[in-house]
């Protein structure tokens, strides 16, 4: 019982130093954006920056809870191969945003490449994060 629940802790708090870092990383960009529009309403960066960030750390989580029940299972730590996971289903989630958000109203290589690189470092930042959390002899 106490190993699910510091499988379960150790999740939920890399998928939050995921999210806080990825709307900390999201919120620049923005900014900038805010300071040369000229028109339109300005709402905080930090505050769009999370509708950004969001769908990416739910498709996360879903990876995440796959994660954390197959190590129950198993009896296992899925150790460092997390990364290359965090990795690809970070770009799937800011991908699919991408393809959800931005694709139907005209392709621009810009958001792509911006969505994609936000995922794929908030997935990194995530399953690392994990992988860290997990190795400490409580979780094991």
């Amino acid at each position: 019982m106490l190993r699910m629940l510091t499988k379960i802790f150790a999740a939920a708090v890399s998928s939050s130093i995921g999210l806080v870092a990825g709307d900390l990383v999201a919120s620049l960009p923005i900014a900038v954006m805010y300071y040369f529009a000229t028109d339109g309403p300005i709402f905080p960066a930090p505050l769009v920056a999370l509708l950004v960030v969001v769908p990416i750390a739910l498709v996360l989580l879903l990876i995440q809870g796959v994660v954390v029940a197959f190590e129950l299972v198993s009896q296992a730590t899925v150790g460092l191969a997390l990364l290359p996971r965090g990795l690809a289903a970070g770009m799937g989630g800011g991908l699919s945003q991408y393809a959800v958000l931005v694709a139907p109203y005209g392709a621009h290589v810009g958001w792509l490449l911006g969505l994609g690189a936000l995922g794929a470092f908030q997935g990194a930042l995530v399953f690392a994060s994990q992988s860290m959390i997990s190795r400490c002899r409580l979780c094991r």
